[in-house]
């Protein structure tokens, strides 16, 4: 007992399936549209399904009735229970099936036609007394609407009286139609006006609208969890200029001043003389730098007793002037000068009248090309124009910046055993191997001294 509806339009009723029962039957018959889960790559498997039923007085509006609707096998089932309100005349019946979604997409089918036969009158009237049906509970939604309104901070005053009116229109509609079904433009006229909260019913699920509680709370079962951070150790001290207490910022950006420390400023002073020195309005800490002859010394104050020791001592070398400590001046050394207690006085100065030694440096350079030595070992003989045979000489390897030629040079330098100075050159020995990279010698030389290597 099949209805088959191909390409989700054309509608084949087969002959065997096409009288749905006689006037006044009620849930005795059902029918089953089969048809598939896409229709011009929309999937509707997830809308709703709705039969549109055209009664046969032509006088009446169209009403919908609600498919039930399983998916087998990729195939969308759809039953249509036959009820006492589809049955209320003999004659043909059109049908129209809809498929639409929350969005507004709307499928219609083409129309089929059912016959309803006859039935014989019984004495006392056909009674019309059927379940509630689809728009009962559209009703019954409507209403809670109504009383969740004055609670729902986001609906006005007026969308909820509306929604009060608009319920007793739907109430009204279905009780003069006997509790039949009511057409869908009676049912949007009724509705007309009403706020987007009205779409939900009152709960704590999912999609639903909470209510307040006798004690005029909203339930704690949908108020989140909140979990305060672990705090710092600052938690444990008010705000406040007192002690124990944590100062915080003015207006300006700064603390309030009687937060802070008195400090002392450290001023510099100048002058030139010692009497005017002693005339400066100074603290402790104050510099003084005093210019006599081209010549300037600086002191610092440190007169008071309770300052720390390095500060009052800063040198060793204590001024006669009262509370000033010298810490420095720049006397230019003077060779002349006799008096050794005199700032300009050089101390150990060596005695001209004796005969210096002058130290020159120079480089040179050793190459792989080592000759053997007639006694053993190596020779090489390299230029050093400067030296003569009585200079006093010390040698030294000059490394490269890389590190890998620096370890071949001081392993070449290690294999040098010995060095003497000639007249205008250097003779270096080897007297187990010889080197076998090329090596540059720093040579420090004094003057009439011996070879010391």
């Amino acid at each position: 007992m099949i209805l088959l509806l191909e390409n989700g339009r054309s509608m084949q009723i087969p002959a065997s399936e096409s009288v749905i029962g006689c006037c006044g039957d009620n849930e005795v018959e059902t029918r089953k549209f089969l048809m598939p889960t896409s229709y011009n790559n929309i999937d509707i498997k997830d809308f709703s399904f709705i039969l549109k039923i055209q009664p046969i007085d032509v006088k009446k509006l169209a009403y919908y009735d609600v498919l039930d609707k399983t998916i087998t096998d990729g195939i969308i089932v759809l039953t249509w229970t036959i009820k006492r309100h589809n049955l209320v005349s003999a004659g043909k019946l059109k049908v129209q099936l809809c498929v639409l979604n929350e969005k507004g997409v709307e499928l219609n089918s083409f129309t089929g036609t059912f016959l309803i036969e006859k039935s014989i009158p019984s004495s006392q009237e056909q009674g019309a007394i059927i379940p509630p049906t689809v728009f009962e509970q559209a009703v019954a939604k409507c209403t809670d609407a109504v009383g969740k309104t004055a609670l729902d901070n986001q609906i006005t005053t007026v969308n909820a009286k509306k929604a009060e009116e608009a319920a007793q229109k739907a109430e009204a509609l279905i009780s003069s139609h006997n509790k039949e079904c009511v057409s869908k433009e009676e049912l949007d006229l009724a509705f007309e006006g009403l706020g987007t909260s009205a779409e939900y019913n009152v709960g704590t699920n999912v999609d639903e609208i909470p209510l307040i509680g006798s004690d005029g709370k909203l339930p704690t079962s949908i108020i989140p969890s909140t979990t305060l951070p672990e705090l710092g150790t600052s938690s444990k001290y008010n705000v406040g200029t007192n002690e124990g207490e944590i100062p915080i910022l003015l207006e300006n950006g700064k603390l309030p001043e009687s937060v802070i420390p008195e400090s002392a400023t450290t001023e510099v002073y100048k002058v030139s003389s010692d009497s005017e020195m002693l005339n400066i309005p100074v603290q402790n800490g104050d510099i003084c730098i005093k210019k006599e002859n081209d010549k300037e010394t600086t002191f610092i104050y440190t007169k008071d007793e309770t300052q720390p020791p390095q500060l009052r001592m800063l040198r060793s070398n204590f001024n006669p002037l009262d509370g000033w400590t010298k810490i420095s001046d720049n006397a230019q050394p003077d060779w002349n000068q006799k008096e050794e207690s005199a700032d300009d006085y050089i101390k150990n100065k060596p005695d001209l009248s004796q005969k210096q030694d002058v130290i020159t440096y120079g480089v040179v350079t050793l190459e792989t090309n080592w000759q053997e030595n007639m006694d053993g070992g190596y020779i090489q003989e390299t230029e050093a124009l400067w030296l003569s045979s009585t200079d006093k000489v010390s040698l030294d390897v000059l490394l490269s910046d890389e590190m890998d030629v620096a370890k071949n040079q001081l392993e070449a330098w290690s294999n040098i055993s010995r060095a003497t100075v000639n007249d205008g050159s250097l003779t270096f020995y080897c007297f187990d191997l010889k080197p076998e990279v090329r090596i540059q010698v720093q040579v420090e030389c004094k003057k009439n001294a011996q070879v010391n290597k």
